[in-house]
């Protein structure tokens, strides 16, 4: 889990509560070096403060949202100010949940549960499509391989038939070269 707080206090604070639960945590203090900490590790989900010096909390999700879908990074917006039109405009901007500050550590823990089930389970479902696209790949190849061995086999069996009709038909006239269109 990435936070990202320019208040010590909170980010000190968030880092041991969920430190305290197991979680592996980075933090930092500016938006532009969350962006840096994205690049260079495995993160799974993100603590936002919406107002920071330099580099805010929308401006970093949506750089965020650019290359990271709500699925595969879920991003709580975190403030101070329990502003309405703030917390619909980060959720239109992808944001997966907004929580004012300070937070109930046992609700926080509840939406960062939330939040990284459902990440959870979308990966579970693109493995299980990639599984099932793969087998689908399988039985169409081994399907038409199937129907080409299928093809040769006919078309062999399709030859040998009609050498034996060419030479059915040959002897026929051999033996019959005397009688009339109306004798036969």
């Amino acid at each position: 889990i990435l936070i990202v707080d320019d208040e010590t206090t909170i980010r000190k604070t968030l880092e041991l509560s969920l430190e305290s639960k197991g979680y592996q945590v980075l933090s930092t203090a500016t938006g532009a070096d969350a962006l840096l900490l994205l690049e260079e590790n495995d993160v799974d989900l993100v603590l936002l403060d919406m107002r920071m010096p330099g580099m805010s909390g929308p401006e970093v999700l949506k750089e965020v949202r650019n290359s990271k879908s709500a699925l595969e990074l879920p991003v709580l917006m975190l403030t101070a100010t329990d502003d309405a039109e703030a917390m619909i405009s980060a959720l239109k901007s992808g944001a997966n949940d907004y929580l004012i500050k300070p937070c109930n550590r046992e609700i926080l823990a509840a939406r960062i549960e939330t939040q990284l089930s459902m990440k959870e389970m979308n990966e579970s479902l693109i493995s299980e499509r990639n599984n099932l696209r793969r087998e689908y790949v399988d039985a169409k190849v081994k399907s038409q391989l199937d129907n080409v061995k299928f093809k040769s086999e006919f078309d062999q069996r399709s030859k040998a038939e009609k050498l034996m009709l060419l030479t059915d038909v040959e002897g026929f006239f051999r033996n019959n070269r005397g009688l009339r269109h109306v004798d036969v």
